[in-house]
């Protein structure tokens, strides 16, 4: 989505995302530095992050790097900015998402979960008498 409003604002190939750092990997989160070029200039610079899993898993998780640290450079452009608004996240999830109990590393998470998508990952949602809320 980024991308899209990115070649609009800009222009297509007028900007480039550059590794500023090797990835790192601490206790299954992945990340990277990136810096933001538009038009040659240097516009932003954010650490993107994704959850990683499973080896297999691993080109997948530095895509979701990548697409994180997009999403937080365009910030600093106004591009989605309203993904950094309260009201708009508290609004979308409302009406888009469910906050739901899961097993996790052995424990208990609440974590908020698409309506329209099943969980992924090491998640398995917890029922009513596992001890489990209902979606709201």
């Amino acid at each position: 989505m980024q991308n899209k409003k990115i070649n609009t604002k800009i222009k297509k190939k007028g900007w480039a995302l550059v590794p500023r750092s090797r990835h790192s990997l601490d206790d299954q989160i992945l990340s990277r530095e990136y810096a933001l070029y538009c038009l040659g200039r240097f516009v932003s610079q954010a650490r993107g992050e994704q959850l990683y899993f499973e080896k297999q898993g691993l080109a997948t998780a530095q895509e979701g790097v990548k697409s994180s640290a997009l999403v937080r450079t365009c910030k600093d452009l106004g591009i989605a900015s309203e993904l950094w608004d309260p009201s708009f996240i508290q609004g979308w999830r409302s009406q888009n998402a469910s906050k739901v109990i899961v097993k996790y590393k052995g424990g208990r998470a609440a974590i908020w979960k698409r309506n329209d998508r099943p969980l992924d990952g090491p998640y398995s949602e917890l029922s009513e008498a596992e001890g489990g809320r209902p979606n709201k």
